[in-house]
């Protein structure tokens, strides 16, 4: 059968060289993402060169400590902080330049990668989809603008976007093997993300109800606890308890997420896991608290919700199924894993940077030849 002209469809038609229907984007009057990455690196750089004037001693320990093992003689892999600064050390050879410098090329690699996801996308970003996308983007240059853990997790997800988006044997050997390299190189419990992400995609399915999705990432949740008590002797969210246990009286950490309940159980777990998740997906306490950073945390945080649920929804009408619903899950799993270990606000919004070139992949709406301008903007 011969496909219409005027209509392609799924990865095929971002491939079109007239990814705009015949008019240029700035005939749509929206900037394409190439222009508005160019602004993005002007404003990112700034704000990278200026985080030390403006940011607290305190943000800066991570830093500290990776740049202090980079530029040892012998750094001995494992762990989180050893095996990213062993990465680190593979991109610095020569010594770790000053963190301005590295924050830039940090920051540089991750703006490089959000343009390469927006351009292999069937998507048109609109006006407010570069609106949204610039406040990740700004809160990115703040993470990244130092020897920071966030830059390889986010290479990591650029590399499921960008491997998923093929929808090919090789683009899902991308995007699995990315998870499983991080994982075993640098940090396990990513083992753990992809275990979800592929349970929620096998045993939630597309095609349930409801109520028979919630069953089964409960289950899910239900066996990755019990699995671990059994190997370890400890619970999920028992983490979160030696995290926070000597912060507790700490002024600088207000906004610490606590387990409501002991965990004697997997029940017990379960209730604190799936509390923790909606605190930090949904942070309506914070509105109450008067602090205005924390006033704002919630409020871009309870706006992401509708604007990327509603945004994977919206991507089963231009990506293939099986693409959009790995997708749906490798986000929902990544949620539900940092839930389980995070003990504050502030780590988990720094964690969750990671998902910005996948934000970005999906944004905006499905490019279709000879739509009319006035349903872009």
């Amino acid at each position: 059968m011969t496909p219409s002209p005027t209509r392609t469809s799924g990865i095929a038609q971002g491939l079109a060289v007239d990814r705009f229907g015949g008019r240029s984007p700035s005939a749509l009057g929206v900037p394409t993402p190439i222009v508005v990455g160019s602004l993005w690196l002007a404003t990112g750089w700034i704000i990278v060169a200026t985080l030390g004037y403006v940011l607290p001693d305190r943000y800066f320990n991570d830093h500290r400590v990776l740049l202090g093992l980079a530029n040892s003689r012998h750094i001995e892999p494992g762990g989180s902080f050893g095996s990213t600064a062993l990465l680190y050390h593979w991109m610095y050879p020569w010594g770790t330049p000053d963190r301005v410098v590295l924050g830039i090329v940090n920051y540089t690699i991750v703006v490089t990668l959000l343009v390469s996801c927006m351009l292999v996308s069937t998507t048109r970003p609109r006006l407010r989809d570069y609106v949204w996308l610039s406040t990740w983007v700004i809160m990115a240059a703040i993470f990244v603008g130092m020897l920071s853990k966030e830059l390889f997790t986010i290479v990591v997800a650029a590399a499921v976007a960008l491997g998923l988006s093929r929808n090919t044997i090789t683009g899902w050997v991308i995007a699995v093997g990315a998870l499983v390299a991080y994982a075993l190189g640098v940090r396990l419990y990513w083992l753990a993300t992809l275990a979800y992400a592929v349970g929620l995609g096998v045993l939630v399915g597309p095609r349930r109800t409801l109520a028979a999705k919630l069953a089964a990432a409960l289950l899910l949740v239900v066996v990755a606890s019990a699995a671990l008590h059994i190997v370890t002797g400890f619970y999920l969210t028992d983490v979160r308890i030696v995290m926070n246990v000597t912060r507790i009286d700490d002024p600088n950490v207000v906004s610490m997420v606590l387990n409501p309940l002991a965990n004697t159980s997997v029940i017990t777990d379960v209730v604190n896991h799936f509390w923790a998740w909606l605190n930090f997906v949904l942070p309506v306490r914070l509105l109450a608290s008067a602090v205005p950073q924390q006033v704002a945390f919630a409020v871009w945080q309870i706006a992401n919700l509708p604007i990327i649920g509603i945004a994977l929804w919206r991507a089963r009408t231009w990506l293939p199924r099986n693409v959009q619903w790995a997708l749906a899950s490798f986000v929902v799993a990544v949620t539900i894993v940092l839930a389980a270990f995070d003990g504050d606000f502030g780590t988990y919004t720094r964690h969750q940077i990671m998902l910005l070139p996948v934000v970005g992949f999906i944004l905006g709406v499905p490019q279709v030849q000879g739509e009319e301008p006035s349903s872009v903007v």
